[in-house]
């Protein structure tokens, strides 16, 4: 893009200054000011002060003026307020070949740009990315370079299970008494008809950069596969309970049923809070198909009351009304147990797709999309032994799925 440039040079001192339209329509203004002031007070200015006037000064456009600049001093009655801009061709030429050669240099050598990474966290990664459009295009290519890495292995090893879709990585915000970022890429597959009626376990090990004892870290996923379109049960839990509340309004949400033709999100970990990951270390560890697994839920095997009856025990007006989700979700049932902590057990079943937005934001902590009957949906899976991984994300249901609901509170009255 060709942009107009303005060249103000001085007849007395035989001196060049350059600087863009913007500036000198500034110029101007100030000039106007300053000549009233002249005019009110009768007074001259000091002779180290450059006045700006039609005989003076004059002006001619130019074209394709390099756009680094530095700074001088127009007016020294205003120096402190208004600045403006020259344009000096030969240390603009200078660094534009040191920038150039620069960002070609850690562009074409990925293992510089990962060691000026490796030395900082997620929460810095992130501004610096932010710093200028070059930085952003360069560490994003760096970035997308990564994901492509680790995409190829996840495609090598696990052709036979899940068919590769896509790839992108995303920063999440970690609620530590450090607060802190962490920056995943995140695979995504689709489930083939193979995997159907099994218990899938796999995952993959990593090393962190200057780690001297390299110790190598698991992670795993599992999940069942079910028959394609499926109805799914999705367990949630929330502690609100005086001695476990929590205090980030996120609910523990077991997902653990994946139907055939449905997308699975799998973060792979690339900055954390310990440090960063060395990507090349990154190996994939064979899926394992077993017999479908069924979990046993404690909280179940307890005595429960219906809503009379935990009313007679105690007196309790704050209960949450089956009408909370409709028309989206259609309320089966809700029983109560317990007298100093109590469990109350909720179950919906979802009947027409929609967003339930804030009410499942405030209530579960996560907004909870609903789906065609037809329609694939996606699923973010959590790495094992974890209640919580990605929060505040979004989860995807189809008509025809049931969402159980604990609600544990309490424990505030003995």
């Amino acid at each position: 893009m060709v942009q107009n440039k303005t060249v103000i040079y001085n007849d007395n001192e035989k001196k060049i200054y350059t600087i863009n339209d913007k500036d000198y329509n500034k110029m101007d203004q100030l000039n106007m000011q300053k000549n009233n002031n002249d005019n009110n007070n009768n007074n001259n200015n000091n002779n180290n002060n450059i006045i700006h006037n039609s005989s003076t000064y004059k002006s001619v456009h130019l074209r394709n003026i390099s756009d680094y600049k530095c700074k001088i001093k127009c007016n020294n009655n205003i120096q402190n307020e208004h600045k403006h801009y020259i344009y000096n061709n030969e240390d603009t030429n200078n660094e534009n070949k040191s920038v150039k050669k620069f960002f070609m240099l850690i562009k074409n050598n990925k293992n510089i740009l990962q060691n000026i990474l490796s030395f900082l966290n997620c929460s810095d990664l992130l501004n610096f990315q932010k710093t200028c459009s070059t930085t952003y295009i360069c560490i994003s290519d760096f970035l997308d370079y990564i994901c492509l890495h680790i995409y190829s292995k996840f495609k090598n090893k696990y052709d036979n299970y899940f068919e590769p879709f896509n790839y992108f990585y995303k920063y999440e915000y970690l609620y530590t008494d450090n607060p802190s970022c962490r920056l995943d890429c995140i695979l995504i597959a689709k489930m083939n008809k193979e995997c159907i009626g099994y218990n899938n376990r796999f995952g993959y090990k990593y090393k962190y950069l200057y780690d001297k004892k390299k110790t190598s870290y698991y992670v795993y996923f599992n999940f069942n596969v079910l028959k394609c379109y499926n109805p799914r049960i999705i367990e949630i839990y929330k502690d609100i309970s005086y001695n476990n509340g929590d205090d980030i309004n996120v609910s523990h949400i077991v997902n653990n049923d994946v139907c055939s033709n449905d997308y699975i999100c799998i973060p792979i970990n690339l900055f954390n809070f310990i440090g960063t990951v060395a990507f090349d270390s990154i190996r994939f560890i064979q899926n394992k198909l077993s017999k479908y697994i069924t979990y046993n839920n404690q909280l179940d095997d307890q005595l429960w009351y219906n809503k009379e009856e935990y009313k007679i025990l105690r007196k309790e007006n704050k209960l949450i009304t089956p009408e909370t989700f409709f028309p989206h979700l259609k309320h089966i049932s809700t029983i109560y147990s317990g007298i100093d902590v109590t469990v109350m057990k909720s179950t919906y079943k979802a009947v027409e797709p929609g967003n339930l937005g804030k009410r499942s934001y405030s209530l579960w902590g996560n907004y909870f999309i609903i789906e065609n009957k037809l329609d694939p949906v996606f699923i973010f899976l959590k790495r094992e032994g974890l209640q919580h991984d990605y929060i505040y994300q979004n989860y995807y249901l189809r008509v025809g799925d049931s969402i159980v609901f604990y609600l544990i509170k309490g424990g505030n009255d003995i």
